[in-house]
């Protein structure tokens, strides 16, 4: 995992989320390929990767500066999406993936790439429908505190 700068804190922390998110076991057993833990819902078609599908967000930072401790405080939210078929494939991932942000290895992890304060802001459950098909869609939001250096 990478220390997390202000460079480029958007792919850095990005990177870093995925890194934990990345051994989760795709329930549907896909191996070769097909990436199913994205950045952005694929614009290709969807059959090609199949589902589930876990998306990380973009994460949302907020640049308003507060110096504490000779380091710059930026408050930040990323949201990670399952997209399924399966109902009970939501609620199952998404009880992996906040295991995983329970974890303290985990959460020390990220201490040491400067994002702390880690908690589950809100989550919520949907079904669209996509080519036919019922999708079920669970996210997950978590806020964080990126610390970064003062200039």
């Amino acid at each position: 995992m990478a220390t997390v700068t202000v460079a480029a804190i958007n792919e850095e922390i990005w990177n870093n989320f995925y890194s934990l998110i990345s051994g989760l076991t795709d329930p549907a057993s896909r191996t070769g390929s097909p990436k199913w833990i994205v950045s952005s819902f694929p614009d290709t078609d969807i059959d090609t990767i199949g589902y589930p599908v876990v998306e990380i967000s973009s994460p949302n930072v907020e640049f308003s500066k507060l110096t504490f401790r000779k380091k710059n405080v930026y408050s930040c939210k990323i949201r990670i999406t399952v997209h399924t078929k399966k109902a009970a494939y939501a609620d199952q991932l998404a009880d992996d993936i906040i295991a995983i942000f329970n974890s303290s290895t985990n959460l020390n992890t990220l201490y040491a790439a400067n994002i702390v304060r880690l908690e589950m802001s809100g989550s919520d459950y949907t079904t669209v429908i996509r080519n036919g098909n019922k999708i079920h869609e669970k996210s997950l939001t978590y806020s964080f505190r990126f610390y970064g250096s003062v200039s």
